[in-house]
C-alpha cells in the first residue's frame, strides 16, 4: 500500500516539475482558463439570446429579430460543443500522463531555437517557439523537434533538463 503512495507521490513531484511537452500535448495548467472563458462566452450568448428572443421577438413577432435569434442560439451551440471537445481532450490527456510519467528518465539537454512566429491580433502579439532538443540516451544521440509553443523562449539555446519517456517518445521541459 505505502509502495502505490510512494508512487502516487513521485509521479506528482515530477508533474511539479513539468513546465510544458515539446509535441505541446501536455501542460501543468492544462486548459482551465480557455474552458472557462468559453463557458463565460457560451452562457452570455445563451442569456443575451433568451432576452432577444423574449423581449423583442414575442412582443412583435419580427423574423429579423428572430434570424438573430438562430444565429446567435448557432455560435452558442458551436461554443459549447467546441468547450466540451476541448474538456474531454484535457480529460484524456491528463489521465495519459500518469502512465507516460511511470518511465521518464532526467536527462540534460541542450535546446537551440529552430524557428519563431509572431500571432497579432489589434489587442496582443504572441511569440510561438519551436525547439530542437538534443540529447544523449542509451548512448545514441537523439534529436527531438518540438511543436510552436508559446513562452518559452527562456529554454532557447542553452542547456536544459528534460524527462524523456522512451516508451512514448515524449520529451518534458523541466524547471529550472
Amino acid at each position: 500500500m505505502s509502495n502505490i503512495n510512494s508512487d502516487l507521490s513521485s509521479i506528482a513531484a515530477k508533474k511539479d516539475r513539468i513546465v510544458i511537452s515539446l509535441s505541446a500535448k501536455y501542460s501543468p495548467k492544462g486548459w482551465r482558463n480557455s474552458f472557462v472563458i468559453m463557458l463565460i462566452i457560451t452562457c452570455a450568448t445563451v442569456l443575451f439570446n433568451g432576452w432577444l428572443f423574449f423581449a423583442r421577438y414575442m412582443p412583435q413577432r419580427d423574423t429579423v429579430v428572430f434570424i438573430y435569434s438562430i444565429i446567435i442560439m448557432a455560435f452558442s451551440i458551436g461554443c459549447l460543443i467546441f468547450t466540451i471537445f476541448c474538456f474531454i481532450k484535457y480529460k484524456i490527456s491528463k489521465h495519459k500522463l500518469p502512465k507516460i510519467l511511470e518511465d521518464v528518465v532526467e536527462l540534460r539537454a541542450y535546446s537551440k531555437l529552430e524557428d519563431m512566429r509572431q500571432h497579432v491580433t489589434a489587442y496582443s502579439a504572441t511569440e510561438y517557439f519551436k525547439l530542437e532538443v538534443s540529447f544523449e540516451y542509451n548512448n545514441e544521440v537523439r534529436i527531438v523537434l518540438g511543436k510552436y509553443i508559446p513562452g518559452i523562449r527562456e529554454f532557447a539555446n542553452r542547456e536544459i533538463s528534460i524527462f524523456f519517456s522512451p516508451k512514448y517518445n515524449e520529451v518534458f521541459i523541466l524547471k529550472d
